[in-house]
């Protein structure tokens, strides 16, 4: 196997026959400078190189191992646990061959640091430098190896012990990031490496001040003439305080659902885009299912509102969003058994940055049991003022606070006239007519 030479280039050579003892037949080079351990180590199988691999290289470590495949060759790029605990980037460049009857396999182990570029360092580039030094995102280059070729100088903050941004060049996460912080941002780097236009994911950080922060953080390819994937850039936007706004958001709006749900109420929200609605327990309850809905839309809640009150609905729902005013109505509504009920809706419209009405949200609560004890009302008042006998609600600071038609012929004066009115001691109401004091 050919390995291009490299200028002070900490390297090793590595023949180790892929029986099931992983026995390592020869060792050349510096690997106590590489990886902290001595030749014997490795020889006399107090060490396995195998095991050295991070976890998350376990894939390429299956491959390399194997006894499979005897004549491929080929270039990896794997972490390696160093004696002192800390992940070295390595370069690694293996080829397989039947060796008295044994599968063996030459690895020629390079630190990533050590070699040239694949794409050159950014720190000679006058105008690179001078975005470098004022921009308030976290932007990074690094080439194939993961070795950083630039930064933006607030990457500096969260990244020990380097003071300015050319410190981080020919380094790698592993040497200025915590070994599980470094693990997620390397992550990612195989992702583009791997042929992923943007590879993107929310990740945390850990400033130099142990200050924990969030960031937005995607990484590109740098291609060269050919093609070829040779590096990559990230931008990484501080998205900390809008995080904490998040989670603060959320926390209160737990709160807000365990408040509602203890006096009956549920809690909903509605895309104004897609049409899809998250809800509370205590809002599908409400329409007579057991567990919360997933897939619950606008839509859908129309087809739970009864024929007769549905357009009124929708064109409250409709004018309320387009107004940004939100909206508030009653209706009837058949429920998920068949049952019929009452419903009272308020619906609050959020907008974005350009006014845009993208969201509304709101309660609804069961009024079923109040319009049925207002029909029953209705239906005694009916009885009551249409009754032969004068009736007289008085209350106890002694007003007429309502009475029927018959109590109004029977003294000669208009229900209007009457309200309100106080009944002193001697009035000629109390021996004319019926009198309920509340």
């Amino acid at each position: 196997m050919k390995i291009p030479a490299e200028d002070a280039v900490i390297e090793a050579k590595v023949r180790v026959a892929l029986t099931d003892q992983l026995r390592v037949l020869s060792i050349t080079g510096s690997i106590e400078a590489l990886l902290g351990f001595s030749p014997d180590d490795y020889l006399a199988a107090r060490v396995s190189l195998k095991k050295q691999i991070h976890p998350h290289d376990i894939d390429l470590a299956e491959a390399l191992f194997s006894p499979e495949n005897p004549g491929k060759s080929g270039v990896v790029n794997i972490r390696l646990r160093q004696a002192n605990g800390r992940i070295r980037c390595i370069k690694a460049h293996f080829s397989k061959e039947i060796s008295s009857g044994d599968t063996v396999l030459d690895l020629w182990l390079q630190d990533a640091k050590g070699l040239k570029r694949t794409m050159a360092d950014s720190s000679a580039m006058v105008n690179f430098t001078a975005m470098m030094e004022s921009t308030d995102d976290y932007i990074y280059f690094k080439d194939r190896n993961h070795v950083f070729t630039g930064a933006s100088q607030t990457l500096v903050s969260l990244c020990a012990p380097a003071e300015h941004w050319t410190d981080l060049i020919g380094l790698t996460d592993y040497d200025v990031f915590p070994e599980e912080f470094a693990d997620t941002y390397y992550r990612l780097d195989k992702q583009v490496f791997a042929g992923i236009p943007v590879a993107h994911e929310v990740q945390e950080t850990l400033g130099k001040d142990g200050r924990k922060g969030w960031v937005d953080n995607r990484k590109y390819p740098i291609r060269d003439a050919s093609g070829a994937v040779v590096g990559l850039y990230g931008i990484a936007r501080d998205i900390t305080k809008s995080k904490h706004a998040m989670e603060a958001w959320h926390e209160s709006e737990e709160t807000l659902r365990l408040t509602l749900e203890s006096v009956g109420v549920g809690y909903w929200s509605l895309d104004l885009v897609t049409h899809l609605a998250t809800r509370s327990l205590q809002a599908d309850r409400i329409f007579g299912y057991k567990e919360s809905q997933t897939d619950w839309s606008y839509e859908r809640f129309l087809t739970h509102v009864h024929p007769e009150d549905r357009a009124d609905v929708d064109r409250s729902v409709q004018s309320g969003t387009a107004a940004k005013t939100g909206f508030s109505f009653e209706c009837r509504i058949t429920r998920h058994d068949g049952g019929l009920g009452w419903i009272g809706v308020q619906g609050h419209v959020l907008t974005n940055a350009a006014g845009e009405a993208v969201r509304s949200v709101g309660v609804v609560s069961d009024i079923t049991e109040r319009k049925q004890a207002e029909a029953k009302l209705r239906m005694m008042q009916a009885g009551v003022e249409n009754l032969a006998d004068g009736v007289f609600w008085i209350s106890a600071d002694g007003r007429i606070r309502e009475v029927n038609k018959a109590g109004c012929q029977m003294i000669g004066y208009t229900r209007e006239e009457l309200l309100n009115v106080p009944v002193t001691s001697g009035s000629s109401l109390e021996p004319g007519g019926v009198v309920e004091a509340f």
